[in-house]
């Protein structure tokens, strides 16, 4: 925005811009109050063309690319773990429709069954036999449950660092946006 240099009755330049058109500033060399004319005769004054002001070696280019990454890996940190956070949900849920105990350990499921066993009838025990014998062992894996709280124990702490680089990152995104702007406000 241009400038004009209004005269003061002591000699003085006050350097106004249009916006300051009808308005009655102070000189800053004698103190008197300078009535500003309308903006068609501050066209009569001298034009001044405001130069940028020089940054004191201060440059803001590297902020630029600082804040696209930053925004991207904390996109991508907090869209992973919000990921594993449904993940977690619908696997405790699926379980939970199943009405299975969740506080119930391994140990305690194993304990149960063995306990089923030896209260069981010897005839049901004779057809459990004959079904190993003619069938195989079935899977030696535990029920679905105790698969899914293992699984899910394992993706706790990729949650817990996906969510905490995602935040490390937005703050550092959230810092250089800011570095910017007054880099910016203060050119």
């Amino acid at each position: 925005m241009s400038q004009f240099l209004l005269p003061c009755v002591c000699g003085a330049k006050i350097p106004v811009n249009r916006s300051q058109a009808g308005m009655t500033l102070p000189c800053l060399e004698c103190g008197k109050t300078v009535e500003v004319p309308t903006i068609r005769k501050l066209a009569q004054f001298i034009s001044i063309v405001p130069t940028k002001k020089e940054t004191k070696g201060r440059s803001a280019k590297w902020l630029g690319p600082i804040a696209a990454i930053s925004f991207l890996i904390s996109l991508l940190g907090l869209t992973y773990g919000g990921s594993l956070v449904y993940e977690r949900y619908s696997y405790i849920s699926e379980i939970t429709k199943s009405n299975a105990n969740l506080n119930l350990t391994e140990a305690e499921y194993i304990a149960e069954v063995r306990k089923s066993a030896l209260l069981s009838a010897p005839a049901d025990t004779w057809d459990f036999w004959n079904a190993i014998v003619n069938n195989g062992l079935r899977d030696p894996n535990p029920p679905y449950r105790f698969q899914v709280k293992r699984y899910l124990a394992s993706q706790v702490t990729w949650m817990r660092d996906s969510f905490l680089v995602g935040g490390i990152s937005l703050a550092v995104f959230a810092l250089s946006t800011f570095l910017m702007q007054k880099f910016r406000n203060s050119n």
